[in-house]
């Protein structure tokens, strides 16, 4: 479409002008839309690997407390009463927020890109997230300091259950130092001091994005 200055638009290049300036509008709309909802999806995804990533932590630590209760000695009963109920606990948690982030990530698999960015899922996502991110870290500090009192024994002394199941925690620790030294963790962690002992996450599906 040729304009020539000085000489007034037809009617019909007017309207092919409007037209291509709404299409153009319309296009970037779509575009705006399409990078915050990648955008959007990629919380989500975090969100389930995190999720996924804490429940290993948790089954884990677990299995730990239990090959402890298991090795402790008649003297400690009380001790290794605490510790297979905390490791059922653990277990149970584990559990529910391994089927929350499994049906999660499934929701994600059929999501459409209105549902990745309605009001609701985002706010929802956000606080199962979050929920996540601080307890999960809160048992990664306490979980440190039971593994420096274990190896204070001296692993040598270990029985081989009981150091296997160390080193799975070990690991599962330093999978999640990343997640747990990020700004977001750090913030979250600082806002909520002295709110937590080390309680178990809340992994009930209502705590969950969907």
């Amino acid at each position: 479409m040729d304009f020539v200055i000085g000489v007034p638009a037809t009617r019909p290049q007017i309207r092919g002008l409007v037209s291509h300036y709404s299409m153009t509008r319309d296009l970037l709309k779509n575009l705006r839309k399409r990078i915050e909802a990648t955008e959007s999806a990629r919380n989500f995804e975090y969100a389930v690997r995190l999720a996924m990533t804490t429940a290993k932590f948790m089954q884990d630590m677990s299995f730990l407390d239990e090959r402890l209760a298991e090795a402790g000695a008649p003297s400690k009963a009380a001790m290794d009463a605490s510790l297979k109920h905390t490791a059922r606990l653990l277990k149970a948690s584990a559990d529910q927020l391994s089927k929350t982030g499994s049906d999660t990530a499934k929701y994600l698999g059929t999501a459409t890109a209105d549902d990745v960015l309605r009001k609701q899922n985002v706010e929802q996502l956000q606080k199962w997230r979050d929920e996540t991110l601080f307890h999960g870290c809160s048992l990664v500090e306490t979980q440190k300091n039971i593994i420096s009192r274990v190896e204070d024994a001296s692993r040598a002394q270990l029985s081989p259950d009981v150091a296997e199941a160390l080193d799975a925690v070990e690991a599962d620790i330093a999978t999640l130092n990343a997640d747990c030294s990020s700004e977001l963790a750090l913030d979250l962690l600082k806002k909520r001091a002295g709110k937590t002992n080390g309680n178990l996450p809340k992994t009930t599906s209502a705590d969950g994005p969907l």
